[in-house]
């Protein structure tokens, strides 16, 4: 199953903005930007809604009124999928569905509605058959979602048992609220360690696992999973030390939750033995949506280089929907698409971002990317930086004159030691020199 087209309206700060994607291509890396506050995250939940369903959604306590728009009545998310019939199966009787299915979630400002915190689903006809399909209980239909606050400890135990009451909704759990740790995916692998120990057929899946994570080199620095007992996990960090999961960086800990959650679920929707057939190739190729909210968060600039390319060669056939503050997370894009969310307090629309623009995020320097609009204006140097480049500016000039004195001589020494640069620099920031 793929995401082809969202449509987001009436959400927060989302009056209408349309996500589309290729039909013939859809999976890969899909980057979404913008500022603080401009509905990364409600961009996030909202497919993450329409994903689980309206039925399993209201086991989430949400006070719906929060995400209306101001001065709105009514929101509105529609998701368009395509799917295979030869992963994602189908319960029930009667005809199957179409190969494209439409999703649409409604939120209405009806006070009743909102009091029992009811989500309204638009009964149209390209809808019908959702309950036996994307909504239902059938293997495939793989999607997750993540939240910005992935850990696995620390959470609210009275969400932990919506990963056995709600098996829809449990893979996007995370992205509904920050109080959500990812505790289970811990179990799932001491489990595993206890069938080793029973001898049982699927035994051998851990190791397979371990070796499956360790060999791809997801971790920095050589660090590595030393092994996995009922009682504890322990990796070995670069410097050779011992570490247990607890005690392990918020960079290590927000992927790994991520990545062995996503192992976790994709073994309840495909089966355990098909993830294990898919293990031993060295890479999972399963078609399926996940979306991750920030995914850079903790993670060092030369990481967050190596987890898009990483994320795409282990899942090659998913589609990852990611945000993000970051131009490095961009340069994976020539694998999909980057798109720009309107900026908070103006009139803009948002969209795709194409052309030169777009090669600029992906194929040009990070600085060329900050060059961008889409990181904030003169957000490359400080204010202090800039002054001294117009002094540099300055001095360039007055040296292609010979004006210069001995001690204006030592200063743009100094200044292009600080700063390899010469004085066109400054003129192409914008900066006037007189």
């Amino acid at each position: 199953m793929y995401l082809t087209k969202l449509e987001i309206s009436g959400i927060r700060s989302h009056k209408n903005f349309v996500f589309q994607v290729p039909e013939e291509k859809p999976w890969g890396w899909h980057v979404i930007l913008g500022d603080n506050g401009a509905g990364k995250s409600s961009f996030v939940k909202s497919l993450a809604l329409a994903l689980a369903g309206p039925t399993e959604a209201r086991a989430l306590r949400q006070d719906w009124s929060t995400w209306l728009s101001v001065g709105s009545e009514q929101a509105i998310v529609t998701a368009h999928l395509t799917w295979n019939p030869e992963v994602d199966s189908i319960t029930g009787q009667g005809r199957a569905p179409v190969k494209k299915l439409v999703c649409q979630i409604m939120i209405e400002s009806n006070d009743e509605a909102l009091s029992t915190g009811a989500i309204l689903v638009e009964g149209k006809h390209k809808s019908k058959g959702l309950e036996r399909t994307l909504w239902g209980r059938s293997s495939g239909w793989f999607s997750a979602s993540f939240g910005p606050f992935r850990r696995f400890t620390g959470g609210n135990r009275d969400y932990e048992r919506m990963f056995y009451t709600n098996p829809r909704l449990a893979p996007h759990l995370t992205a509904f609220g920050e109080d959500i740790a990812l505790t289970e995916c811990l179990e799932w692998l001491k489990s595993l360690h206890i069938k080793q120990l029973e001898s049982r057929d699927d035994s051998q899946f851990l190791d397979s696992l371990i070796a499956f994570i360790n060999n791809g080199e997801l971790l920095p620095h050589g660090s590595r999973i030393s092994r996995i007992s009922s009682e504890e996990i322990i990796f070995v960090d670069g410097n050779g030390n011992e570490v247990s999961v607890d005690f392990l960086s918020d960079g290590y800990r927000s992927i790994l939750s991520l990545t062995f959650e996503l192992i976790r679920q994709l073994t309840i929707s495909y089966g355990q033995a098909a993830v294990a057939q898919e293990i031993q190739t060295g890479a999972i190729s399963l078609p399926g949506i996940v979306v991750i909210d920030e995914v850079d968060a903790h993670l060092h600039p030369s990481w967050q280089k190596r987890i898009a390319p990483w994320f795409l060669s282990v899942f090659p056939r998913l589609q990852f929907i990611v945000t993000t503050h970051s131009p490095i997370i961009c340069q994976a894009a020539e694998h999909g698409s980057v798109w720009r969310l309107p900026t908070p307090g103006t009139d803009e629309s948002g969209g795709k971002i194409q052309g030169d623009t777009l090669n600029r995020l992906i194929f040009g320097n990070i600085l060329e990317a900050y060059d961008t609009s889409f990181f904030g204006v003169d957000v490359s140097r400080s204010e202090t930086s800039r002054s001294q480049l117009l002094e540099l500016a300055q001095l360039n000039r007055k040296q292609a004159f010979g004006e210069l004195s001995e001690n204006e001589s030592m200063r743009i020494a100094a200044l292009r030691a600080t700063m390899p640069t010469a004085a066109s620099v400054a003129e192409r920031s914008g900066l006037e020199v007189e």
